[in-house]
């Protein structure tokens, strides 16, 4: 599951069978502002958007965060 709210955070939340409980997977900080959607467009790619005009594109590996692609992208 991946989620956003009112900050520049967008985090995924697994499931873990062994503990059958939720776990946080892994954090990621993309926009610069509040995100207000987002897109998957594959299994190994995410899609941000928020109150700019920025877009963040989030490549995906095993349904954590590899890489990220935008305005605040290293």
């Amino acid at each position: 599951i991946y989620a956003t709210g009112v900050d520049s955070r967008v985090i995924n939340i697994q499931f873990n069978a062994q503990e059958n409980d939720w776990m946080l997977s892994s954090i990621y900080r993309g926009q610069s502002h509040d995100i207000k959607s987002l897109v998957m467009l594959n299994p190994n790619c995410l899609l941000s958007g928020g109150v700019t005009t920025d877009i963040c594109v989030y490549k995906l590996q095993d349904g954590r965060f590899k890489d990220q692609f935008g305005k605040n992208s290293h």
